[in-house]
């Protein structure tokens, strides 16, 4: 168990470079370990629909989900920032989905999120499905930038195929 009770799970053995700063800058995600989860379906109630103020405080339950072995559960993560004109990795706690939800739960097909998906394992990303059951896949085509101005495919970061919410949600 000391693989447990030191933390080590908490650590890919891929050894990203994350950026760790002085407390006084770390950011909330800091010490992850640079596995995140589906919060916006799984770890909260925002695909339902429901008020964001209340489905921010309960989690899916598990017969919401339909195809569990086809949801994702937890990923590799990190977020790419920029600082002084030069991208880093910052330890990032969620796997977000391609596109944020609007108020009735639905995916906003505008514009997408940064992608927090990282494909550090032979360009592949291991991913946790809700049944239980873990595979690698490879990263779908995308060439954007995220929020911090950073292109994402040069970090490694993106999205599993199909370029939508459909691996993330309940159905």
């Amino acid at each position: 168990m000391p693989y447990l009770a030191g933390g080590a799970v908490k650590e890919c053995p891929q050894n990203v470079p994350f950026r760790h700063g002085d407390p006084w800058q770390w950011d909330y995600e800091d010490g992850c370990g640079g596995y995140g989860y589906n919060l916006t379906y799984l770890g909260s109630r925002l695909g339902t629909g429901e008020p964001f103020d209340r489905a921010c405080l309960q989690s899916a339950r598990s017969t919401d989900l339909r195809k569990p072995s086809q949801t994702l559960m937890f990923a590799d993560t990190a977020m790419a920032k920029r600082q002084h004109g030069m991208p880093y990795y910052l330890e990032y706690s969620f796997a977000e989905p391609p596109f944020f939800l609007d108020h009735q739960g639905l995916p906003v097909n505008g514009f997408y999120a940064s992608p927090s998906i990282h494909f550090r394992h032979r360009d592949c990303a291991n991913i946790g499905w809700a049944d239980g059951h873990v595979d690698s896949r490879p990263m779908a085509p995308f060439d954007q930038k995220n929020v911090y101005g950073v292109k994402s495919a040069d970090m490694m970061l993106g999205w599993p195929e199909p370029l939508d919410n459909s691996l993330f949600d309940l159905k």
